[in-house]
């Protein structure tokens, strides 16, 4: 039995205590937030027996436990999962890795030192229309890869800001649309196209002006190490949330992933998952509990980690060279 911790409450938590909560062999014992009403209730919904906590430090001191969720703000990422590591905890950490490369190269040799493991939740790779693709690809039947589209198209208000301490700011977010919303859609682009050789990137902030410091909206043409070359586009201006769409042409089929399925020259393949969850978001996906059976499968078989600190590292590598491009060739 795994004895689990989650930091941070709010919307995210909800669907890591319900999948751990369908988990057998997972118990989840503590939470903690430093707003006590969020994590009361997080407790009172999926872990009655569960104590409440409003620090951390406290929390890791008083409890005995095997493994923490780390769903708090993007610039305590960092620092939580040292703590945790350091005390030889397992971590199981949202989105993004960190904020800079510097909290990166931090975070690694954290876990170079310590007993436990990190795992960070680009869960999405878990849907079994994008394995399909990525096998696809992998396998040599797709063919090689010739160019590639993603966009990501979706609505957030002044509200959705102005009623957090930490979203749209460049020193607490690490970034706006591209960080928080679109990281999960480069992800994919690279896993299933590979390594980004150079890159030409500008951002704006069109609709949110003087409510955040980051970028409401990004394009981008990337150029892969293969010589292929991707158009990538991304914003919280849109009037609505449309579907994610992600298109790869490859020499022998185009795959097109969008609205939940995936098409092959323009054929639906139907791909079903078999886990679905009740809490969370729409367009978070199906795919954490997913995810989370196979972090505890890992660690109790002494394997690697599916997505570790490098791999999850490489999408924001890209997304910071594309804020600093400003326009210009960026080579990484």
């Amino acid at each position: 039995m795994k004895r689990t911790a989650i930091v941070g409450c709010g919307g995210i938590a909800q669907t890591h205590a319900e999948a751990l909560s369908n988990m057998p062999h997972v118990e989840l014992v503590a939470v903690c937030d430093i707003l006590p009403e969020r994590a009361e209730a997080l407790k009172e919904k999926f872990a009655p027996s569960a104590h409440v906590y409003n620090d951390l430090a406290n929390m890791l001191a008083a409890e005995k436990i095997d493994v923490l969720h780390i769903c708090t703000p993007h610039y305590l990422h960092c620092e939580m999962a040292c703590a945790a590591l350091e005390r030889d905890i397992h971590v199981l950490l949202e989105k993004p890795v960190c904020i800079t490369m510097e909290q990166v190269e931090k975070l690694a040799a954290a876990e170079e030192k310590s007993k436990a493991k990190i795992c960070i939740s680009f869960q999405n790779r878990y849907l079994a229309r994008n394995k399909r693709v990525k096998e696809l690809i992998a396998s040599g039947e797709a063919g090689e890869v010739q160019s590639a589209f993603a966009s990501v198209l979706w609505h957030r208000t002044k509200e959705y800001y102005v009623n957090s301490h930490w979203r749209g700011f460049m020193a607490t977010e690490g970034g706006g649309v591209m960080i928080n919303q679109a990281i999960h859609t480069l992800d994919l682009l690279l896993w299933c196209c590979g390594e980004v050789k150079t890159l030409s990137a500008t951002t704006a902030n069109h609709h949110l002006k003087g409510v955040i410091d980051v970028e409401d909206t990004c394009e981008s043409l990337l150029t892969f190490k293969s010589g292929a070359q991707a158009l990538w586009f991304a914003t919280t201006a849109n009037p609505t949330d449309d579907p994610v769409t992600l298109v790869i042409r490859c020499k022998n089929m185009t795959m097109e992933l969008k609205d939940d399925d995936l098409f092959i020259n323009g054929v639906p393949q139907h791909l079903v998952d078999s886990t679905v969850l009740s809490s969370g978001k729409s367009y978070w996906g199906i795919g954490h509990s997913m995810l989370f059976q196979d972090f505890y499968n890992r660690l109790e078989a002494g394997k690697e980690m599916p997505i570790g600190v490098r791999e999850a590292s490489k999408a924001l590598r890209v997304l910071l060279a594309m804020y600093a491009s400003k326009g210009n060739d960026i080579e990484l």
